[in-house]
This record gives C-alpha cells, structure tokens and sequence, in this order.
C-alpha cells in the first residue's frame, strides 16, 4: 500500500540588494520552495538563493518533516534564485540528486558565466551571501522520478516569465508545482492581477497552456474552468 503524500511551502524571508531600484533601497522578492514528503522520503522543489535562507529552509524542513530522507531537488527553472541553494542542502542530506530537464540545465550554466554571475547576482548580493560555487543539477533521463511508490511528473510548459520553463506535477495528490500553484482553488486575485498585466497575448498563452494541461489531465475540471472564464473574459474586455 502507497504512502500517503503531503505538501508544504516554505516562504523565506527578504534579501535586501545591495543596489537601488528608482534610487531607493530594496529587497529581492521572497522565494517560495514546495515540500512533497511520505512516510519516509522527501521531495523539494527548488531552493532559495542565500547561504542563510537555505540554512532556515533546513531547519524547516526538519521541523516539517522530522528523520525523513531528502531524496530529491527538484528545479523548475535555470534561474539562480530556484537552485542556488542546493549546495547547502547537500551537506544535510549528502545522497540526495538534484534533478532539471536539460533545457532547464542549459539555462543554469548561461547563469554561472562571469557576465551573469558576478555582473548579476553577485553584484546584487556581495560577500557571502551566496554560494560561490552553485551546483548544477544532473540532466534526467526520463521526465519521471518516484519516491515511497508515488510518481513524479517533470512536464516543459516553455516560456514563462523566462525560457525553459517547466512545472512538477504530482498525479497522487493532484498538484502542480510551478511560481504559481494551482491546486483546489481558483485563481488567487494576486495571480489575476499578474495575467491582466500581461496583456491579451499573455491571457492567450495562458488559454493555449490551459487547453494542453487538461489533455494531459493536469488539473481538476473546476479549476480549469474557473481560470478559463477568467481569461476569456479578460480578452473580452480587453478587446472591446
């Protein structure tokens, strides 16, 4: 008999940059990582970009999920802010793979090249606030992965807010892991707001991306058709 999966999402907390934006300072936009555990094993979808909000994550996850085996990392996309973290999770859990699609990989080493890297996240993040050496994740064979019986679904969904985008789909709980989630709700106001600043083009994307998940029989009806009558209505009125 399977394992019974459970979900939890942990928040971190604020970086501030070490640049001004509009001449003001600011902080870099919390990170939200997804934890996927059964009796016994672990599942974690991405990381944080910090050596300290990687740290805090640790102990959430061993608070969350006490004596349980971080068997994986899963990364959604080759940002820095979703992996690089991995390093620090490794010395916790020294067996564990971090795991992307090779598009995803791609897009993780363009983020380590000097122009990127230090012109980038370290300018924005001096010192040691992150690692020096991020790892990068092992290329998967497959787009599917298991932990205590239960299936792992890596689907490519392309361009998002950047290329070689991809969510994690898990059948046995019916979730979707990605920078938005949807699960038994409709869409949030917050997840509206970033549609409508997308314009027509985007509200048509999203309708081409909602027509391809449920032939892959990604989410339940209802949520479907409630993010559906939100966009066509959105491109009603944007058109009118």
């Amino acid at each position: 008999m399977k394992s019974i999966l459970q979900a939890d999402v942990y928040v971190s907390s604020r970086l501030p940059l070490a640049v001004k934006r509009l001449g003001e300072s600011s902080c870099f936009s919390p990170i939200s990582c997804t934890l996927i555990h059964g009796d016994s094993e672990a599942v974690l979808v991405d990381t944080p970009i910090s050596i300290s909000q990687t740290e805090d994550l640790v102990a959430w996850i061993k608070a969350t999920a006490p004596g349980k085996d971080l068997r994986y990392i899963y990364i959604t996309h080759g940002h820095g802010d979703q992996w690089f973290g991995a390093s620090i999770l490794r010395k916790h859990w020294p067996n564990l793979r971090v795991l992307a699609t090779p598009g995803t990989i791609e897009h993780m080493e363009e983020q380590l090249k000097p122009e990127i890297f230090e012109g980038t996240w370290l300018t924005l993040f001096p010192g040691d606030q992150i690692p020096k050496h991020p790892e990068v994740a092992e290329a998967m064979s497959s787009s599917v992965f298991n932990i205590e019986g239960h299936e792992f679904r890596a689907i490519e969904v392309g361009l998002t807010d950047t290329y070689n985008t991809t969510v994690l789909y898990v059948p046995s709980i019916r979730i979707v892991v990605a920078e938005m989630q949807y699960t038994a709700m409709c869409t949030s106001s917050l997840e509206k707001q970033i549609l409508l600043k997308n314009g027509c083009n985007g509200c048509m994307r999203w309708i081409r991306l909602r027509h391809w998940i449920r032939i892959q029989l990604l989410l339940g009806i209802s949520v479907q058709e409630q993010l559906m009558d939100f966009l066509t209505c959105t491109k009603r009125n944007e058109i009118e």
